[in-house]
């Protein structure tokens, strides 16, 4: 097969391929049903909300949490907290402490009797809402980041009426939506999608056992599906397949560990963990792998390591007979992203009813 004819095969298998990532993505969406099992708003509705649902200040709004609760960040989307030790109309967060929770400052007239301004020991000015002083929290990295809720049993979102549910903001933002995902499309969602893109370009690869070339930039492709960190460029969505199962990892942690959460979610979350680690480490080995195949000097040399890439791709989303049992569990070594959705199904079932 010659360079013209594998390129021009392989865009047009790239084409097929994007509908088909559509089609499945839309798919993994109507068979989570997550969006009634949680109450979630569209991920429209989770926007900031600019001010409109309340009156804020100058350089607060409101945002809304996937379980619907309006909670109040700063300018720039990220999330802002209240200190429980505070006292009303007094901040007790000081020196060290404001420089890891940034106090929000106070510009400009209350935009209604909810709002007020706090002097701070140093002099300068404070929002409050509701008497509640508000900070920011260094450790959240982007919009939507709750890092700093139970922070030394100390620290609490700053939310505008009930406390929100965090086991369903974490369990949404894995089956339903998250921000920064492609079409803002959950991670468990996102983590398949790109799956399937690498497990078909290594299979493209498979077809070429002696067009040195074209195993190469099949495995470029897979590379990029799996970690856009390590090869910037392909036909993958941009996001990862190990980012989303990190994603899916950190979320599921998280929503185990508010307290009060049933015995049932913990267990299927510990299943989802498995399986999602599998991936993870999949992930590792596909990367390793594909990288071999790029710097192979000949044909055999990176036929002799495709058989594997090829393998280890279509385990990402099916998972491995370990045992030899005849079925794929969740477990470690077994679970793949298919055994990671049905524990997730389970929970979600749970949740909503």
């Amino acid at each position: 097969m010659t360079p013209d004819v594998v390129v021009g095969y392989a865009r047009s298998m790239e084409i097929k391929q994007m509908r088909d990532v559509i089609r499945g993505s839309v798919c993994a969406l109507v068979v989570f049903g997550c969006m009634w099992a949680l109450d979630v708003p569209s991920p429209a509705a989770q926007q900031r909300t600019g001010g409109a649902a309340i009156p804020t200040p100058a350089g607060v709004e409101s945002s809304k949490l996937p379980d619907g609760t309006l909670m109040l960040t700063d300018a720039r989307g990220m999330t802002l907290y209240t200190y429980l030790k505070d006292t009303p109309q007094q901040s007790n967060c000081n020196d060290g402490c404001a420089a890891q929770w940034p106090p929000v400052v106070a510009t400009g007239v209350p935009p209604s009797d909810a709002w007020t301004v706090v002097t701070r020991t140093d002099g300068s000015k404070q929002w409050a809402y509701r008497g509640k002083p508000l900070y920011g929290w260094i450790k959240d990295a982007r919009p939507g980041d709750l890092t700093g809720e139970g922070v030394a049993n100390a620290w609490k979102i700053a939310v505008v009426d009930a406390p929100p549910n965090l086991v369903k903001v974490h369990l949404a933002h894995v089956a339903a939506t998250f921000q920064d995902a492609p079409g803002q499309q959950g991670l468990l969602a996102t983590a398949i999608a790109e799956a399937k893109i690498a497990a078909q370009h290594a299979a493209l690869a498979a077809k070429a056992p002696d067009n040195l070339d074209a195993m190469k930039m099949h495995a470029g492709h897979v590379i990029h599906a799996v970690d856009p960190g390590v090869e910037r460029t392909g036909p993958g969505l941009g996001f990862g397949v190990k980012r989303a199962a990190a994603g899916v990892v950190e979320h599921i942690q998280l929503a185990a560990k508010v307290p009060n959460v049933p015995v049932t979610v913990l267990t299927l979350a510990s299943h989802v963990l498995a399986s999602t680690n599998n991936t993870l480490r999949r992930c590792d080995e596909i990367v390793a792998v594909a990288q071999r195949i790029r710097a192979a000097a000949t044909a055999a040399d990176a036929a002799a390591e495709v058989a594997r890439l090829n393998a280890l791709a279509q385990q990402l989303t099916s998972g491995l007979d370990v045992n030899k049992d005849g079925q794929i569990g969740w477990q470690t070594g077994e679970g793949g992203l298919v055994q990671a959705q049905a524990e997730m199904q389970l929970i979600l079932k749970g949740e909503g009813s």
